[in-house]
């Protein structure tokens, strides 16, 4: 996979600078690099909230002793935050951090 991303970029490179002039193909490079480090960000910060979200809720149900509480936290944390991450899933999140679970059960 690693391979194939240089090749593309590689391609991608090539063809910016054959359509483009340098200056605009160099600002092109910077928009995607820019791009690219603020999407990576954002990506990395999903996974460092979700495992230290997961932490904490696994600590919390291990305290109350609640059922499953390493399945429940794997669940929560790794579907609706890190594959959503978007929409419902950030509002659900942000309740889940409130301590307001009971909002949405009754």
């Amino acid at each position: 996979v690693l391979n194939s991303k240089e090749m593309f970029i590689a391609q991608s490179r090539k063809l910016v600078l054959a359509v483009f002039k340098q200056e605009r193909a160099e600002k092109i490079f910077e928009l995607g690099t820019l791009t690219n480090e603020t999407f990576g960000g954002f990506i990395n910060g999903k996974i460092i909230d979700s495992i230290i979200m997961g932490i904490l809720c696994f600590a919390a149900m291990s305290i109350l002793g609640l059922p499953l509480p390493m399945v429940i936290p794997i669940l929560i944390m790794g579907i609706m935050i890190i594959a959503l991450g978007f929409g419902n899933a950030t509002i659900v999140s942000d309740v889940i951090k409130l301590g307001l679970p009971g909002v949405f059960l009754r």
